[in-house]
């Protein structure tokens, strides 16, 4: 999917520090057309140093969330959580596909905060809603 100059990445200039994290979901089936996959991808790149986002790609049938995404999620950091992110979401992108992306950011998030604690273990636990669990 060619990326939007708006949506760029800084991944190519920032070098080992950026990663991306990818959550994925379902569409309700109603969205689906014959011949698709009828999944939502959601690739978040985040520089690890800050926590700060600096791309986010979305693929599958809800593309234009991309957009919104980018607004809402490039320049801030993961490390607030991402319960901003998902109301943000809810207010700015309504309509069938709105929970598809919603858990697909989620789970992204879910595997930042792995891939953290597999670098500190020391870390908490915490849920896709930013919660210490």
């Amino acid at each position: 999917m060619p990326r939007s100059k708006e949506n760029s990445s800084l991944l190519g200039d920032a070098g080992e520090d950026v990663v991306v994290f990818v959550g994925h979901a379902r569409l309700p089936q109603a969205l689906s057309p014959a011949g698709m996959s009828g999944v939502v991808l959601v690739e978040v790149e985040v520089a690890l140093s800050t926590g700060m986002v600096v791309g986010v790609t979305v693929g599958g049938f809800a593309t234009r969330a991309e957009a919104v995404l980018s607004r809402i999620m490039v320049g801030r950091s993961l490390k607030e959580g991402v319960d901003w992110v998902l109301r943000e979401l809810q207010h700015r992108y309504v309509g069938a596909p709105q929970k598809a992306v919603c858990t697909a950011v989620a789970n992204a998030y879910d595997a930042y905060q792995r891939h953290l604690r597999q670098e500190d273990p020391r870390l908490p636990r915490t849920s896709s809603w930013g919660r210490v669990v």
